[in-house]
């Protein structure tokens, strides 16, 4: 789980981004983010960036995306060694930002959604004492992820890049 990550970042660290509260905006949204990497991954400033650019198409998209992302992640955690992954309980995010979301604000974005979607949906079915359906939350995300990619243009190629059942050979406009 990454969070071990988190409690085995440098205390120094740790202590000195929960102390600088950092936070990407645009317009109403704000998301709290930490980027307790190590250099030479470390880069909160980058962070900020393409999370500010995640929230300004989450907005643009409207339907309720910004407000989905914001009102269930409360923490985006940048980390050296995780796949990315989600705490129920605390409500975060945990990526190693590895991929292309570590610059292209629309692919962090659909994971975000997804993200969103799935601690909404494990929270309810816990706060309602039913199991967890992982395949059922797994296409609830997917159904969301592909509700938020509609907004745009190139919607289908997005799509057809972002699915979690292709191959590993599609690639979408900008994905790098």
């Amino acid at each position: 789980m990454w969070l071990k990550e988190v409690v085995r970042a440098p205390w120094p660290l740790l202590v000195q981004e929960a102390w600088l509260n950092r936070s990407a905006t645009a317009g109403s949204l704000r998301l709290p983010f930490m980027d307790l990497r190590r250099p030479p991954q470390r880069d909160p400033a980058g962070l900020e960036r393409v999370l500010t650019e995640a929230l300004e198409r989450l907005s643009r998209a409207g339907q309720g995306f910004g407000e989905l992302v914001t009102s269930h992640v409360r923490l985006v955690v940048a980390v050296d060694h995780v796949a990315q992954a989600y705490v129920l309980s605390s409500r975060a995010w945990g990526s190693t930002f590895q991929d292309p979301s570590r610059t292209n604000g629309h692919i962090l974005a659909c994971k975000l959604v997804w993200a969103a979607a799935a601690i909404r949906l494990a929270r309810d079915a816990k706060a309602f004492g039913r199991a967890m359906d992982r395949d059922a939350i797994r296409d609830a995300c997917w159904q969301a992820q592909q509700r938020y990619l509609r907004q745009f243009p190139d919607a289908e190629e997005w799509i057809d890049y972002m699915n979690p059942n292709r191959d590993s050979g599609g690639s979408a406009a900008g994905a790098t």
